[in-house]
């Protein structure tokens, strides 16, 4: 269902002041907020500039205020240059409930540095990070809660100075609407992180991160936005803290604890269960943790609704199979516009730029054809634009793509453990030559990767590799190498969350890469950038970090995200769903070509390990008719 907003400024334009659901029960029309099954309708102004100048004063008493008792400001006579006053801005909303907001802000943008500000890096969680999350409370089964904090910057100090003194004053001129409550000649000296602010972000990441030790919490140092409790160096629950909402990861007793213990340092609001953070909807249904972003791609193609008309006629009525144009490639660098419009970059950027954001968090489908889309930001042309389009059709008709985290899936008895699988790919100068290119002459090759864990992914890239491969061995190699880069990540995340560290199948097409990662051929590749990553490689396959295995073409994930078009629909298809976590049979599935590529594997040089050794190592779940009839054998270093 769209977003009902246009059908009620309808109705109420013709007049229509009540509307009835399909089960007969009214609702009125009003600039207030009603839910009809799952959907809402918010009021109908839907500009600030419905809101008449008492309202918008009013709000502006509102949040001045709030900010002087919360003792945001010290009004003061004291004398400083109007140089190095920070100037201010009024930014102004319409809320759900039809209530004007009038936010106080900071002109960052005039701020000098090391005069007012000094550092500014402010972390995000990521993407990672979030799905190994929640692979491991699906894993033993625990809850999503959430909070907000309200007015989070606000509470935090604004900072002194670049050695943390206080003898750096930061004052703002004292907004004209006010003015008269105070003597001629008074400023606002800062205290609190005011929105705007260019180290507001970081000042309150730094008061959060105090806050959070205080009350227990230990914070990773991979990534400085996931915290944990430890008891007994076992994690008990997770947080996980994207700017003011932090997500909550574990038993439904312990987030009552921690809300007791961070409401006393700010106000909040709780989310329980926690439906929506960062984006992404969030559901749970018998332990299984169930990511989508059905709300987002609707909006988005809501907002280009319009050019869909204009651009593809037929778009809501005629079939899409494939985010990629069936006759020929939109997004071909030979063909870039040379002299852009400036309105038609604009909406491409804007539209590749959100397409690029649901391909990050959940729509892996679109990797490969979004990152090819983002190439040519700088100077698209109009069919570039329709190709985008065509992206976005693709999504309208199968926006319901989920990622679904199962309890149990792959995993033995212990509940620590979380098997990984990695499937990594490369299609060979996959980039057409382009002689016209400043950088580059194109001919580069494509990385396709995806890992995968509690039946679900918590990785997957698809990118153009940075140098130009000799051989599709040569770019079979650094696709293995960017799979291990981020398979120590994911190790080291695991690891601090007390998980067990299992061996990592990775499952490559390659023959030739699996010789060289298993050193059956020991001479170098006469390349030293390339023997440098094989060494890596070798390294940490000495280390049991991981162990390299065939797989058939038709049956690597990963293809689906080296490959500008898939021709076969069912093949594209059964990626799609071994991928998210939908098919029922992963295990199984699993299993077989991990049997099928340890015999089509050549043997190495080392040690011997047998496939009921490969299967314990990898923590893979069997059942007893499962278990393998003959021991083949292969060579592995200790």
């Amino acid at each position: 269902m769209m977003n009902p907003l246009p059908l009620v400024a309808r109705l109420l334009s013709e007049g229509c002041k009540v509307l009835k659901d399909t089960k007969g029960k009214v609702y009125e029309l009003s600039h207030g907020i009603e839910r009809i099954g799952k959907e809402v309708i918010t009021h109908t102004r839907k500009s600030i500039e419905d809101a008449t100048p008492e309202e918008i004063m009013a709000a502006k008493e509102k949040e001045w205020n709030n900010l002087c008792k919360l003792g945001c400001f010290t009004i003061s006579q004291q004398h400083i240059d109007p140089k190095r006053l920070l100037r201010y801005t009024w930014v102004k909303t319409i809320k759900d409930s039809g209530e004007v907001k009038a936010r106080l802000c900071i002109c960052g943008n005039r701020q000098k540095e090391e005069d007012t500000y000094w550092e500014t890096s402010s972390p995000t969680p990521r993407s990672t990070t979030t799905r190994i999350v929640y692979a491991k409370g699906a894993s033993k089964a625990w809850k999503i809660n959430g909070i907000d904090v309200k007015q989070a910057y606000i509470n935090a100090p604004i900072g002194g100075n670049k050695n943390n003194k206080e003898d750096t004053v930061i004052a703002m001129r004292i907004p004209n609407e006010m003015q008269s409550r105070y003597p001629n000649g008074s400023i606002a000296i800062i205290n609190q992180a005011l929105y705007g602010a260019k180290q507001s972000g970081r000042q309150w990441w730094l008061f959060l991160s105090s806050i959070l030790d205080i009350i227990g919490y230990t914070r990773s140092d991979k990534d400085p936005c996931l915290y944990m409790k430890l008891v007994n160096d076992d994690v008990v629950n997770i947080l996980e803290c994207y700017v003011d909402d932090i997500q909550y990861v574990g038993p439904r007793e312990g987030f009552k604890t921690f809300c007791e213990d961070i409401s006393k340092y700010v106000e909040i609001t709780i989310q329980e269960p926690c439906r929506k953070w960062n984006g992404l909807e969030i559901y749970q249904d018998n332990g299984d943790i169930i990511i989508s972003q059905v709300e987002a791609i609707r909006l988005l193609v809501e907002k280009h609704a319009s050019d869909l008309d204009k651009y593809i006629p037929k778009w809501r009525t005629k079939k899409c199979d494939h985010p990629e144009l069936r006759d020929h490639d939109a997004f071909d660098p030979r063909k870039i516009s040379v002299d852009s419009d400036i309105n038609l970059t604009k909406k491409y950027q804007s539209l590749v730029g959100a397409l690029n954001y649901l391909a990050v968090s959940t729509r892996f489908d679109i990797s490969n054809v979004v990152s090819r889309a983002a190439r040519l930001m700088h100077s698209p042309s109009t069919e570039n634009y329709i190709g985008a389009l065509n992206i976005l059709r693709y999504l309208s008709q199968h926006d319901d793509l989920k990622l679904v985290y199962s309890k149990g899936k792959c995993i033995q008895n212990d509940d620590k453990d979380l098997p990984v699988f990695a499937f990594v790919d490369a299609s060979f100068a996959s980039e057409p030559f382009c002689a016209n290119s400043d950088n580059t002459r194109g001919m580069r090759s494509t990385t396709g990767i995806v890992i995968c864990a509690g039946g679900g992914p918590i990785y997957w890239n698809s990118t153009l590799q940075k140098v130009v491969a000799n051989s599709s061995g040569h770019a079979e190699i650094v696709a293995a190498h960017s799979c291990l880069m981020e398979l120590m990540f994911i190790k080291d995340i695991m690891k601090e969350l007390k998980m067990d560290l299992n061996l990592i199948p990775l499952f490559t097409d390659s023959t030739n890469s699996i010789s060289f990662i298993r050193k059956n051929s020991v001479n170098s590749t006469g390349v030293r950038h390339l023997d440098v990553k094989l060494s890596q490689l070798y390294q940490e396959f000495c280390k049991n970090t991981f162990y390299p295995v065939k797989i058939h073409t038709d049956h690597n994930p990963a293809d689906l995200l080296t490959k500008p078009f898939m021709k076969n629909y069912q093949t594209m298809n059964e990626h799609i769903e071994r991928i998210s976590g939908v098919n029922k049979d992963f295990e199984t599935w699993i299993y077989d070509i991990l049997v099928d590529g340890f015999k089509e594997s050549q043997p190495g040089m080392e040690t011997v390990i047998t496939l009921d050794d490969l299967v314990e190592k990898c923590k893979l779940k069997m059942t007893p008719q499962e278990q393998p009839q003959d021991s083949h054998v292969a060579t592995m270093s200790a």
